[in-house]
């Protein structure tokens, strides 16, 4: 079979000669009849050229240029090439350099520049038996269109000693010329801004619009879409071939602890010596675990990079409601002692600390390694996941909209149970199966049961399948392992640059506040970030909707507060009040579920005549302060030296970079900065050695052996089960 690509305009090998030439005649090379020394492809057969021949002749006469080109001389080889080049593209065809004559001492004496469409191609190839695939397009023409250059020793020069000006085939227009190949070639400027350009997360095809936007047309880069697409592949894989992949992996986690003395890795092997499980996660990712981990969410996804293994980031959520990255994991298949080892391993990079809750997928992997690890920690069914298979499993619109509502109700768990059996019997679906497995399941779905529980608001894996689709913008399928690490690193810094922005926002600006309880609004706008302030005053605007039906003393002196919504009477809320710790409780549980105060819980206060909100209304991971570290419960000396070492490094690594980022723009202020950081060590390392200060690192580099890239895994199917 043929396998080389007979649109690609190759150039042929070179050909040596042992002897110089015997004259000028002789040492030109007229090779117009001669191909069989050369790897020149053929195209067609000759019944077929011939046919295109009689088609086409080229009968034009020579311009008064190409009259002159067989007496021109060039000081270089290079020149000559470039000449014919530059006649080639402004004629319309493409050329290939055929021959390159040397002498015995190697030297370059002869040239021979051809037609890209000269030559045919072999009729082995077209005849061969067994052929499975289709022909490629045929592109050469038995054209005779040639120019040959030679050293002449006595003019030192460089002289043309043939041209044959015709072709056998018409040559391109003008807006044809941009697709020939000898002409396309991406500049190493364009090929350096469009590899940045996707480094930093923009996507191929946005590239590709910006270089012609950028020189007013398709036609004028000078070279094809496809052909930049292939500049910037070849960059990513000229480094990334499989061999060592894995080490390079390792090695590259391994070094980052020069830099980040609190990043953490941990991975396993199999009998064949193959990476298994491999988890990592950095300082600023175990700092903000300490701060917001309590709840928790994670998803498997597959084709994230060329092995197809299981991709799963532990996701949860920060004090401005955007998504968080606790750590990464790729895993060797997804059963349940590898989500038993990616568990326990996480816990051991964060401290031993558990979560308050997790949200999955239902994996049945999942929940039993959850089961087994997070012993006593809710567990959350992703709700997306339960709809979508809901409307799979029964094909009744009517009843899944009022399954969707159902499962999200607030409501009494006696009231849900009323409303389940109505629904199920209405719809005379007793009988089907998933729904009777899927209520066996129901205190891991139903917000019911789970109302009461906090899980910050989520209810779905929704917040795992964004961060993959940001990351998906760093980090391509054909990725190899070590170049898949470092493009996570580079998602994360534009995740944290976004935090960094909304902190300055919330600390630095002022919302409007026109409500009528401004006392309140004002209050409320000071200490939560605005995002958060922003769920706070849907609920304050909403307040008003609701009215105090009864108000009543208990006998064991609580109080009892029933509402009645202002519009809708049938719908009550009741409010407990308990007077010894000024604890009020809503049966909504908002304040439970998602750490901030109700509606019907600003009817009651107001009620009772409360001229600002209690402070312990303000959950502090949701204020402007929550990652104040002398604040932070749990962090300090609750938890240890090591976790606030483990902080400290994060916030100080955020500030350098910042730093790195400013200084490396001028030499004097590069000279500047290193000089101070390395009076700034001198001096750390005097006040350590005055403290004896001999802390260990939070995870110390260990020795690494060589492991063997893994094999291409299987996809998992896209269906999951409740």
């Amino acid at each position: 079979m043929d396998n080389r690509d007979d649109t690609d305009d190759r150039d042929d090998d070179e050909v040596n000669f042992d002897e110089e030439p015997k004259d000028a005649q002789e040492g030109a090379m007229d090779n117009s009849d001669d191909t069989d020394n050369t790897d020149d492809e053929v195209v067609g057969d000759d019944n077929e050229t011939e046919g295109a021949e009689e088609e086409f002749m080229d009968d034009e006469e020579a311009t008064e240029y190409e009259q002159q080109i067989p007496s021109m001389e060039f000081q270089t080889l290079e020149d000559a090439e470039k000449f014919y080049d530059s006649y080639a593209k402004a004629k319309g065809f493409s050329v290939r350099r055929r021959d390159l004559r040397r002498n015995r001492r190697g030297v370059a004496i002869g040239r021979t520049m051809v037609c890209s469409r000269e030559g045919t191609r072999d009729k082995m190839h077209i005849d061969k038996e067994g052929r499975t695939r289709q022909h490629r397009k045929m592109t050469r023409h038995y054209c005779k269109a040639s120019y040959t250059v030679r050293f002449d020793r006595n003019k030192k020069m460089w002289v043309v000693s043939k041209f044959e000006r015709k072709h056998s085939h018409r040559c391109c227009n003008e807006e044809e010329s941009q697709f020939l190949r000898s002409h396309r070639n991406v500049s190493e400027g364009d090929k350096a801004l469009a590899i940045g350009m996707r480094q930093s997360g923009i996507k191929q095809r946005n590239i590709v619009q910006f270089m012609k936007n950028k020189v007013g047309g398709y036609e004028n880069p000078g070279y094809t879409p496809k052909d930049l697409d292939n500049a910037v592949q070849q960059s990513r894989t000229v480094d990334d071939d499989l061999i060592g992949d894995v080490n390079r992996t390792l090695g590259y986690l391994q070094s980052k602890h020069t830099s980040d003395a609190g990043s953490f890795f941990k991975y396993t092997t199999n009998v064949e010596g193959e990476l298994g499980n491999l988890f990592w996660s950095d300082s600023t990712s175990r700092a903000d675990y300490h701060f917001f981990g309590d709840v928790l969410a994670f998803d498997a996804c597959y084709k994230r990079n060329r092995y197809n293994r299981p991709f799963v980031m532990m996701v949860g959520v920060n004090h401005h409601h955007r998504n968080i990255i606790y750590g990464f994991a790729q895993l060797d298949n997804e059963t349940i002692p590898n989500y038993v080892w990616l568990l326990n391993t996480f816990l051991e990079c964060m401290n031993s600390k558990m979560p308050t809750s997790v949200i999955t997928d239902g994996d049945k992997s999942m929940r039993g390694a959850i089961a087994t690890v997070l012993v006593g920690v809710p567990h959350r069914l992703c709700i997306w996941h339960i709809e979508t298979n809901a409307t799979t499993a029964v094909h009744n619109k009517e009843f899944v909209s009022a399954f969707t509502y159902l499962v999200k109700a607030r409501i009494s768990i006696e009231e849900f149970e009323r409303r389940w059996e109505h629904l199920i019997s209405q719809h005379g679906l007793s009988a089907n199966k998933w729904l009777q497995d899927l209520y066996a399941d129901k205190l891991l779905w139903a917000e019911a049961y789970l109302k009461d529980m906090y899980f910050g608001g989520l209810q779905s894996t929704s917040r795992c399948e964004s961060c993959n689709h940001w990351i998906n913008g760093y980090v391509g399928t054909q990725y190899s392992l070590q170049r898949f690490v470092q493009g996570i690193d580079e998602a994360l810094e534009g995740m944290r640059f976004t935090e960094v922005q909304d902190d300055y926002t919330s600390r630095h600006t002022r919302l409007v506040c026109k409500h009528a309880l401004r006392t309140w609004e004002m209050q409320a706008e000071s200490i939560y970030t605005h995002h958060t302030f922003a769920i706070f005053k849907s609920e304050l605007e909403n307040e008003a909707s609701y009215v105090l039906a009864e108000r009543r003393t208990e006998s064991d002196g609580t109080e009892t507060f029933i509402l009645k919504n202002y519009m809708n009477p049938d719908r009550i809320r009741r409010l407990t009040f308990t007077t010894s710790n000024q604890d009020l409780k809503c049966e909504c549980a908002l304040f439970e579920s998602k750490g901030f105060p109700c509606r019907h819980m600003l009817t009651v206060i107001k009620n009772m005549g409360y001229t600002a909100l209690p402070s312990s209304w303000f959950k502090l991971r949701w204020t402007q302060n929550a990652k104040t570290l002398n604040r932070h419960p749990g962090v300090g000396g609750d938890v240890g030296e090591k976790v606030g070492r483990l902080i400290r490094h994060g916030g100080l690594a955020l500030k350098c970079k910042r730093l790195c980022d400013i200084a490396c723009g001028s030499e004097s202020a590069f000279n500047h900065v290193s000089k101070t950081l390395d009076d700034l060590t001198q001096w750390a390392i005097e006040f350590a050695r005055e403290r004896t200060d001999n802390t260990t690192p939070a995870n110390p580099p260990t020795p690494l052996r060589s492991v063997k890239d893994p094999k291409i895994g299987k996809t998992k199917g896209t269906f999951k089960s409740a």
